[in-house]
């Protein structure tokens, strides 16, 4: 399964929306790829978060405490955080 979101694409509500509906179908273990990582490791936390239930500052802690790519951009950790936050309300 593929989602796309190479850039130029905008990361937003609705492409953390497909990456929790493809990583919910697929089998596991599952591997979550990027060309350069930044994205992929931003999807894998941001699910992962959200599955744990876990505070989005915790998220990124533990983020940036493993070296994820992704935390070397402000706008990835930002996704990150306010995706977890959305997901989280429409659930409930």
């Amino acid at each position: 399964m593929r989602v796309i979101s190479d850039p130029p694409r905008t990361l937003s509500l609705d492409l953390a929306r497909e990456h929790v509906a493809a990583l919910d179908e697929l089998p596991r273990p599952t591997l979550v790829t990027c060309r350069s990582g930044p994205r992929a490791s931003a999807v894998a936390y941001m699910y992962a978060g959200l599955r744990a239930e876990a505070d989005p500052e915790e998220v990124l802690v533990e983020a940036e405490r493993n070296g994820a790519p992704f935390c070397k951009f402000d706008d990835y950790k930002a996704w990150v955080r306010l995706s977890i936050e959305a997901l989280r309300r429409e659930r409930r």
